[in-house]
């Protein structure tokens, strides 16, 4: 994938913050009701997917862009006290969870990770029985102007580039318009971010939308952050060229 003479040679890369749907398991890097993040540590992630992301930056001939991406704060900074099944962020959390964007980098860079950018989260419209959370774009808009964005500015991240939506194509341009209509939120907001599954990838008006993000928002960058082969089977990984390797 990362190896531009024998391979594909991406120069992007994408990492999940705590858990995600392709996590073994849910895990944080924080005990319950830590709101100090005094206990904040990324062990979990040093057994396999910091020598992994290691072993991509090697193959990308030593440097590669990276953001990062939460799927789900800890389960008690909200609503619901589950990471999966949706719910949302309480405000009462909203600086915590700021905070631990920062403390993620940090521990990401110490580990020889440089992190280019990040998401708000992924994906803020799915209820989804794995890893999510729900924010309306006014919820974005606020954890932004009131926690997030303040906070990157002041623990030195303000080159670090803030992606907003991190959704579908539907209602991208829905989004951005309500997100990004604050002068003060906009401020923080480097792009924004779309998913792209095969399922719709004749549907002219997914384009669309992204014509007219693009042209109300001429200063705000577009960036694919998500997509792949939509209807997966095993079939083909058991009968596909690496079925040798998988076996």
């Amino acid at each position: 994938m990362y190896d531009a003479g024998s391979g594909i040679g991406y120069t992007l890369g994408r990492t999940n913050m705590n858990s995600c749907d392709f996590s073994s398991g849910s895990y944080t890097y924080v005990d319950d009701n830590d709101a100090p993040l005094k206990t904040f540590n990324i062990a979990h992630d040093k057994q396999f997917k910091i020598p992994f992301i290691k072993e991509a930056i090697k193959s990308a001939g030593g440097k590669l862009t990276m953001y990062i991406s939460p799927w789900s704060p800890p389960a008690w900074m909200k609503d619901n006290n589950n990471m999966l099944q949706g719910g949302k962020l309480k405000k009462e959390f909203y600086q915590p969870w700021a905070d631990y964007y920062v403390k993620y980098i940090q521990a990401l860079e110490q580990e020889g990770i440089p992190v280019w950018g990040l998401s708000v989260q992924n994906e803020p419209m799915a209820t989804q029985r794995w890893e999510s959370c729900i924010y309306t774009a006014e919820e974005e808009a606020d954890f932004i102007k009131s926690a997030l964005g303040p906070t990157l500015k002041k623990d030195g991240m303000a080159d670090k580039k803030l992606i907003i939506w991190d959704h579908n194509r539907d209602l991208i341009f829905q989004r951005a318009s309500t997100t990004l209509k604050d002068p003060e939120v906009a401020k923080y907001v480097w792009g924004i971010g779309f998913h792209w599954y095969e399922t719709w990838t004749g549907s002219t008006m997914m384009v669309e939308n992204l014509r007219r993000t693009a042209e109300a928002f001429p200063e705000k960058n577009l960036i694919f952050t998500e997509g792949c082969k939509e209807k997966f089977s095993m079939d083909s990984v058991k009968t596909g060229p690496w079925a040798k390797a998988t076996a």
